[in-house]
C-alpha cells in the first residue's frame, strides 16, 4: 500500500452536522493529498481542538488509513468517530487495528446508520459493494467482547483500555480468564510500545534533520558573516595600505619640490652673481676703456700743443707761366723760423692746419 499516493485535492474545513447540539463539537475533514499535506492542513484546522467531541470524515482514502490516528492524537477529547466514503475492507481492518492502540473508547460511525466501539467489539460487520454483508474476524488486541450490561460496568469499561477482572455478565465472571485478559494486554502493550517507539524513532530522525539543517544554516551564515568580515577587514588593510602609500608619495613630492625649488634658487643665485659678476667686469672694463681713452686724449692734446708750441708752418705759393701755383708748405722750429717775407704767411698750427699739411704732404 503506497502512503503518499496522490489523490485529488480537496480543501480541509469546518462545519457543523445536521443534528442539533453538535454543531460546536463536530469536526468535519476531506481528506485529500499525501500524508504529510494531510497532517500539516489537520495540524492548522485544530487551533481549537480540545473543544471537539465528534470527528466526521469524509472522502477517506485507503492510502490515508494511518493518518487518522495521528488526527485522533491532535484531538484529544474525540470520543466519537464517523467515516463516509469508505474503502476496502482491508483497509477498514488495518485501520481499526492501528485505531485500537491509539483510541480504544473511541465510537465508529458508518454510513448505513451502525455503530460500534472498539473497546466492546470482537467482530465488525462491514458493508462492502459486491455482498450485502462480510463479517470480518479482528484480532483480539485491545478489542474486547460485551461484557457489561449495568451502566456503570459500562462506563467503567469505556473509561479503561480494557474492562476490569471484575466485570460480570449476569453474575457470572466473564468467558475469558485473567490470564487471556493479561496476555492480550501484554500483547497490546508491546504493540503499543512499538508504535511509540516507532513514533518516537521518527521524532528523533525528524529532529536530527531538522537539527542538521539548521546547523547547516548557520554554519553558511557563519560562513557567509566571517567571508563579509574578511572581506571587510581585507578592504579596510587595502584602505589604509593606500593612505599610507598616499601620505609617503605626498612627502615624497613635497621633498622633491623642494629640491626642485632650493635647485632652481641655486641657478638662479648662480645666474645672477654670474650675471652680476658680468655686469661688474663689463663696468670695470668700460671704466678702464675709457679711462685709457681719457689718457690717450690727454696725451694727444699734450703732445699737439707742445707741437704748436714748437713748431710753426710756412706756406710757400709759387705761381708758374702756365697759371699753375704751386704751394710749399714748410714746417719749422719756431726758434728757426726767419722773418716772413709778403708772399709768406705764418699759418698757426692747430687741428685743421695740422690735418690740411698731412694731407698736402
Amino acid at each position: 500500500m503506497e502512503a503518499n499516493h496522490r489523490i485529488p485535492s480537496v480543501e480541509v474545513r469546518l462545519a457543523p452536522l445536521p443534528q442539533q447540539g453538535r454543531e460546536d463539537t463536530t469536526y468535519i475533514v476531506d481528506m485529500a493529498g499525501n500524508t504529510a499535506e494531510i497532517l500539516d492542513r489537520l495540524r492548522e484546522a485544530s487551533e481549537d481542538c480540545h473543544r471537539y467531541r465528534r470527528l466526521e470524515v469524509r472522502s477517506f482514502p485507503v492510502v490515508a488509513w494511518h493518518a487518522l490516528p495521528s488526527l485522533l492524537e491532535e484531538l484529544p477529547n474525540v470520543r466519537e468517530v464517523a467515516l463516509a466514503d469508505w474503502g476496502q475492507d482491508e483497509a477498514l481492518l488495518d485501520f481499526l487495528k492501528t485505531l485500537g492502540d491509539v483510541r480504544s473508547t473511541a465510537k465508529i460511525f458508518f454510513e448505513d446508520g451502525s455503530q460500534v466501539q472498539i473497546s466492546d467489539l470482537r467482530r465488525v460487520e462491514a458493508r462492502t459493494p459486491w455482498k450485502r454483508w462480510t463479517e470480518v474476524i479482528i484480532p483480539p488486541l485491545l478489542l474486547r467482547m460485551k461484557v457489561a450490561k449495568s451502566v456503570r460496568d459500562y462506563e467503567a469499561m469505556r473509561d479503561a483500555d480494557s474492562p476490569p477482572p471484575e466485570a460480570l455478565v449476569n453474575g457470572v465472571r466473564s468467558l475469558r480468564s485473567l490470564q487471556q485478559m493479561k496476555e492480550e494486554e501484554s500483547a497490546a502493550t508491546k504493540i503499543q510500545a512499538r508504535f511509540r517507539q516507532k513514533q518516537a524513532a521518527d521524532d528523533v530522525q525528524r529532529l536530527k534533520k531538522q537539527q542538521k539543517e539548521e546547523s547547516d544554516a548557520a554554519a553558511r551564515i557563519q560562513a557567509k558573516y566571517r567571508g563579509r568580515q574578511a572581506n571587510k577587514q581585507v578592504q579596510e588593510m587595502r584602505e589604509q595600505k593606500q593612505a599610507i602609500q598616499s601620505r609617503y608619495r605626498h612627502r615624497v613630492a613635497e621633498r622633491r619640490q623642494k629640491e626642485q625649488e632650493a635647485a632652481s634658487a641655486t641657478k638662479i643665485q648662480a645666474r645672477f652673481r654670474q650675471k652680476q659678476a658680468a655686469s661688474e667686469v663689463e663696468g670695470m672694463r668700460q671704466q678702464k676703456h675709457a679711462q685709457a681713452c681719457s689718457n690717450r686724449e690727454q696725451s694727444r692734446t699734450q703732445r699737439l700743443d707742445e707741437f704748436r708750441q714748437r713748431i710753426s708752418v710756412k706756406v710757400d705759393v709759387v705761381l708758374e707761366a702756365n697759371g699753375r701755383a704751386v704751394v710749399n708748405v714748410q714746417l719749422a722750429a719756431k726758434d728757426g723760423v726767419s722773418g716772413t717775407s709778403h708772399n709768406e704767411i705764418d699759418i698757426p698750427v692747430n687741428d685743421e692746419t695740422a690735418q690740411a699739411a698731412t694731407k698736402i704732404q
